[in-house]
């Protein structure tokens, strides 16, 4: 029978470094500044179903375009260190810090709407009574509020309306159009309760 043999050399000689040597506390800070960096991406996800599209987007390209810089200089870190290396470390360092603080006051304000919303929502479930159901909510600072259904009563609408006076989240929200409508065939009434912009909205 026949032996097969196969040696595989495990030894690699030294790489010589013509500067000087990346330290520990370097790839530290590097390691940190990626992994923020990830930590920035995921955070986007959540924010972006209730804060400016726009703005959302600004900041996630910011964040894309950082990450692509931390990993070129991980990837340098392989090779020796040059002079600018630690200076631009801690440039996106602080880059990274700011994008930080940003996601933080975007995450703040989705956290704000969100409560108010779950406001309006609540007293929306209490105070709708038999008889009135929603197909449409639109809740916003500057639009208003507008809710959208039907009513198996006219009288129901007008009704629905006072209910929402109690609900502490529709304090100062006035319903300046009020609409009932029938189309043919249709055995109930449609309705649209609208709002100025809440801009003014009283506390």
């Amino acid at each position: 029978m026949q032996q097969f043999e196969q040696r595989i050399n495990l030894y690699r000689p030294p790489v010589k470094s013509s500067g000087k040597p990346f330290t520990s506390a370097s790839s530290l800070k590097m390691l940190g500044i990626a992994l923020a960096a990830m930590a920035l991406i995921q955070i986007y996800g959540s924010i972006r179903a209730v804060i400016n599209e726009g703005q959302v987007e600004q900041v996630r390209r910011q964040a894309e375009q950082l990450e692509a810089q931390v990993k070129k200089i991980e990837a340098q870190a392989q090779r020796p260190q040059n002079r600018l290396l630690e200076s631009r470390i801690d440039a996106l360092r602080e880059k990274v810090e700011q994008n930080k603080r940003m996601f933080s006051q975007l995450n703040q304000v989705r956290e704000e709407r969100v409560a108010d919303f779950s406001g309006y929502l609540k007293g929306l479930a209490e105070r709708t009574p038999q008889g009135v159901w929603l197909t449409h909510i639109l809740i916003d600072a500057a639009q208003g509020v507008d809710l959208r259904g039907g009513v198996t009563n006219p009288a129901l609408a007008p009704a629905f309306v006072r209910s929402l006076e109690a609900v502490p989240a529709f304090q100062g929200v006035s319903f300046g159009r009020v609409e009932l409508s029938k189309a043919a065939g249709q055995d109930y009434l449609s309705f649209r309760l609208s709002s100025a912009g809440m801009g003014d909205k009283k506390p």
